[in-house]
């Protein structure tokens, strides 16, 4: 399993990555630059933060390999004020690039942040690999402990 770990994610729906600024360099960078060699090299999973939420993109791509499946977890709650949901990111650009580029990549915005304060807890993440599954606990502190962003606290990653 391949996991790239990041700063600035991808896609973000919180104040910096939601469609009313502009995209911050370090997105522009990731999208373009390390993206490409992402699918490439089959990775499995980002985790980014950057955005003071949780948030879970799925990008579904097919090469020549086949189909594929790359998470986007953005999970920025370790202590800085927590942000809310701004609204969804620009992803047009991305995707008719990415479509010339590579055949048939689809964006899914799996976990969305709450728009209140309160439903997005300070939280980290425990994530357990066993074999060729992968799950994600999402453990959410102080008011958070009953945090359950997937109608539970975790998810199975994986799958095409």
């Amino acid at each position: 399993h391949v996991i790239a770990f990041m700063h600035h994610p991808p896609f973000s729906s919180g104040p910096h990555g939601n469609a009313s600024v502009a995209l911050e360099a370090a997105t522009v960078a990731v999208r373009d630059k390390y993206e490409p060699l992402f699918r490439q090299h089959h990775v499995r999973m980002t985790i980014a933060g950057h955005e003071h939420l949780f948030e879970h993109w799925v990008e579904r791509y097919e090469d020549a390999s086949g189909k594929h499946r790359m998470d986007h977890i953005v999970s920025g709650g370790g202590g800085a004020p927590l942000y809310t949901y701004q609204g969804e990111p620009t992803t047009k650009d991305f995707l008719a690039d990415k479509a010339r580029k590579d055949a048939k990549v689809a964006l899914e915005h799996l976990v969305k942040p709450g728009v209140n304060a309160g439903d997005n807890p300070y939280h980290y993440l425990v994530v357990q690999i066993d074999g060729d599954n992968v799950s994600v606990d999402v453990v959410g502190v102080d008011w958070g402990n009953n945090f359950k962003p997937y109608k539970s606290a975790g998810t199975k990653i994986g799958g095409s």
